[in-house]
């Protein structure tokens, strides 16, 4: 097991900066959250060790991998291969405990290896394996479950059944289908105890106690923040899914043959075996979620556990296959493999058994011919991950490359090598670029230059350019509008072209080349912040200002082109007028704020109002720095 281990972590981790090209848009919005927890224990909201975090306005992603990720990231800086470190950990895990579930269930100890073995070379695992987001995190709680649920029943332990269910509560933390598939889980296990003729209420009892002591944080959570259930609600509203207001719809006809039509789906041979047709994150489109030889072992599994290794827990492991893609099944995108990655281990389970029964020693013909054909399919699926492994360590990263938002980092590094820490000049970034302030900020985390925070602006096609000091560089994406806007200009000139891994033009930087005068109030700004709560009646708590190691003590605002903006991020970017009158608003809550810049001395940006029935009252004292 030890070889196995080692070889699968040699395949995990190998060029895990490099594959997947970049850091996708979920993978910096987690690695964003876990490092604002890591440092602060505040999200990047303001709130306080959330059970839900707001990744856009709503969008909202379970604390699981954030929470795994913030103690790397307390240690380590936020780079791709320390961010997507703990997902290759929960893989690796997933591997090891499928070894233990199929010798739990009475497999021979080739066979169990043999699990591990096929699950560590399942194309969809090793994908998801490798990206850092929260898809396989259900898997290690279910297979936990699983563990423990064996060994409660063979031992007589109300502790095991407890931990059992405690692992599936847990499982509700980690990944939105967990809602769905962690109470099926529970109502499988209540079927196991009712099969095994137990009429003890004890061990429902016990189980159900588990559940629920990690459930109800989570629930306590839910009432206390509504808009995460709203957010969930808007999300996926084209899925008749809010069982709260509209619980009929869930009954729907229509929906209920579209889920049906979705479910089936998942089990399409060629889906299964041959190309999987989906998100281009979770496939290569050269292989099946499974590699080829599973056709094989998995009906072979099948015949071998209903023939010969029939047990209870056989049996669970069977209806743990069916009911794998129910979650999934409820949103109509059919082969959303993401979300039905139990498929993976129990289907890797199932084919060990597979294997199991080809070495059933038999008469020795038989035996060896048995052997053979295992031996044949072994070397069948060692030929096609080799041919899949390479295409996705070379051609994968240049096919998937735009699904990652582009060769951002490239552009980065351009940035970050022409300012060097005593090199005053702004950086103008395009508004237009897809979640660019997210990436631009985890890549100067990442390499160490948090400076350049405080000196970015993000423009529109509209930026002024009088107000843009010469030699001052400006990212906008290939061919969009603010970049055939500059192509027209004498005053900026292209200096770099930033392409994909394939050579497709990704991101161009411009310079200013032509000297303009600054308005009078460019300039930076260092600011005290005065921010007070009164709780009214409304239908929330008090938002607290959302703090880091700089913010709000470091708080600066810049003003480029009349343009203002402030590092910590408390006011939305907003232009002043010519004689310095600003009229803003509040980031959180909306708070109107009002001022009228000065180029001497100390004055007050300042305004009060209402938000979600409380009342803010917000300064900012600004002293422009010399």
């Amino acid at each position: 097991m030890i070889v196995v281990m080692t070889i699968m972590a040699a395949l995990y981790i190998v060029h895990l900066s490099q594959v997947p090209s970049f850091l996708s848009s979920d993978e910096t919005a987690f690695a964003l959250q876990a490092q604002s927890i890591a440092t602060t224990a505040h999200d990047t909201n303001g709130r306080f060790m959330p059970l839900y975090f707001q990744m856009m306005q709503n969008v909202w992603f379970h604390p699981g991998l954030v929470y795994l990720m913030a103690p790397v990231l307390a240690v380590f800086r936020p780079l791709p291969a320390v961010v997507r470190a703990p997902v290759v950990a929960v893989a690796l895990f997933d591997i090891l405990l499928v070894f233990i579930v199929a010798r739990r269930l009475g497999a021979s100890d080739a066979a169990a290896l043999s699990a591990s073995v096929l699950l560590g070379l399942t194309p969809a695992h090793l994908l998801h394996g490798r990206f850092a987001a929260d898809y396989l995190l259900p898997l290690p709680c279910i297979l936990l479950w699983f563990i423990l649920l064996i060994d409660a029943d063979k031992a007589s332990s109300p502790w095991r059944y407890v931990a059992a269910g405690g692992f599936l509560g847990l499982g509700l933390s980690t990944y939105i289908a967990s809602v769905v598939m962690m109470p099926v889980c529970l109502l499988l296990t209540y079927s196991l105890l009712l099969l095994s003729g137990d009429r003890r209420f004890w061990p429902y009892a016990a189980v159900t106690a588990g559940f629920i002591l990690l459930l109800l944080p989570l629930a306590s959570y839910l009432l206390a923040t509504p808009q995460v259930y709203a957010g969930f609600t808007e999300r996926y509203g084209g899925a008749n899914l809010d069982v709260v207001h509209h619980p009929r719809g869930l009954f729907d006809l229509t929906a209920m043959a579209q889920r049906w039509t979705t479910y089936k789906s998942f089990f399409e041979p060629y889906f299964l075996f041959e190309r999987a047709e989906t998100h281009v994150m979770s496939s290569t489109y050269t292989t099946g979620i499974f590699l080829k030889a599973m056709k094989v072992l998995i009906p072979l599994g099948i015949y071998h556990i209903l023939r010969n290794r029939r047990t209870r827990f056989t049996l669970l492991l069977l209806a743990l296959f069916v009911v794998s893609p129910v979650a999934a099944s409820l949103i109509p995108e059919p082969h959303a493999i993401d979300r039905a990655l139990l498929l993976l281990p129990t289907a890797a389970l199932i084919g060990a058994f597979g294997v199991d029964w080809l070495l059933i020693p038999r008469r020795w013909a038989v035996t060896w011919a048995a052997r053979a054909a295992c031996a044949a399919l072994c070397v069948w699926m060692a030929v096609q991950f080799k041919d899949f492994y390479r295409d996705y360590m070379t051609q994968y990263p240049v096919r998937a490359s735009s699904w990652f938002d582009g060769n951002h980092p490239g552009a980065f590094e351009v940035l970050v090598r022409q300012h060097p820490r005593d090199d005053r000049r702004l950086i103008y970034l395009s508004n237009g670029l897809p979640r660019i302030r997210e990436h631009w900020k985890l890549y100067l985390l990442g390499h160490g230059r948090k400076d350049l925070l405080g000196r970015t602006v993000f423009f529109s096609q509209d930026l002024t350019l009088a107000g843009v000091a010469r030699g001052s560089l400006m990212l906008t994406g290939t061919d969009d509008p603010v970049e055939r806007s500059f192509v027209k200009l004498d005053a900026v000139r292209v200096v770099e072209r930033i392409t994909e891994p394939d050579g497709a033009p990704a991101f161009t930087i411009f310079e200013r080349t032509e000297a303009r005068s600054f308005y009078p109030f460019d300039g930076t700004y260092t600011a005290r912040v005065s921010f007070k709560c009164t709780s009214g009646r409304g239908r929330s708590d008090c938002a607290s200002l959302p703090s880091t190691a700089s913010c709000p003590s470091l708080e600066r605002i810049t003003v480029a082109n009349n343009l203002v903006f402030d590092m910590c991020g408390y006011l939305t970017q907003t232009s002043m007028t010519d004689d310095g009158m600003y009229h803003g608003l509040t980031a959180g809550q909306g708070i109107k704020i009002a001022g009228r810049f000065a180029t001497t001395g100390t004055f007050s940006l300042a305004g009060s109002g209402e938000s979600g029935g409380n009342t803010y009252d917000v300064a900012f004292a600004v002293t422009r720095q010399p």
